[in-house]
């Protein structure tokens, strides 16, 4: 069982390998597990009260990035961090496939607007594709295409990028 440590951030400097000086008896905080979100790509360490395991953990956010996994799609590159061995790969389910009909979306403080396109490439919760923004009806054969780059959020939904 690890050593508590004094503060849940004392905690998590132990995880990832600093020194972090214990606390007298079981009192203090040590690491329970680490929570990764896929789509901000951010992790954070989930510390828990030595005396206390019933109390609410406590988060403590990783500054680096996660370690996103080989297989997101064929020419994605690994990033190392220093949680690597602490944080599982995190492996993305492909949502978007490429050619299927998406909806686009953009969202600010003054409006939401939402278009149907067809995506160009597959991709993942968090990942950044390019969509191509269906014709309007009747539109002209020699109207030029337009293409726009999105964050896919959900099975299908893509949140445009400005």
């Amino acid at each position: 069982m690890a050593e508590c440590a004094a503060t849940p951030e004392m905690a998590a400097k132990a995880a990832l390998g600093g020194h972090a000086s214990g606390s007298e008896g079981n009192a203090g905080y040590r690491l329970e597990e680490v929570e990764v979100d896929p789509v901000l790509r951010r992790a954070w360490m989930r510390v828990r009260r030595c005396d206390m395991p019933n109390a609410p953990a406590v988060l403590v956010p990783i500054s680096a990035p996660v370690r996103m996994a080989a297989s997101i799609t064929p020419d994605a590159q690994p990033k190392d961090v220093a949680i690597e061995r602490l944080a599982p790969e995190v492996s993305h389910q492909i949502l978007v496939q490429a050619g299927q009909s998406v909806h686009a979306f953009f969202t600010s403080p003054v409006m939401h607007m939402e278009v149907a396109a067809q995506a160009l490439q597959p991709g993942s919760a968090g990942q950044t594709i390019s969509l191509l923004l269906k014709r309007r009806p009747g539109a002209p054969a020699d109207e030029p295409e337009h293409r726009i780059r999105g964050m896919v959020r959900a099975d299908g939904s893509v949140e445009v990028t400005p």
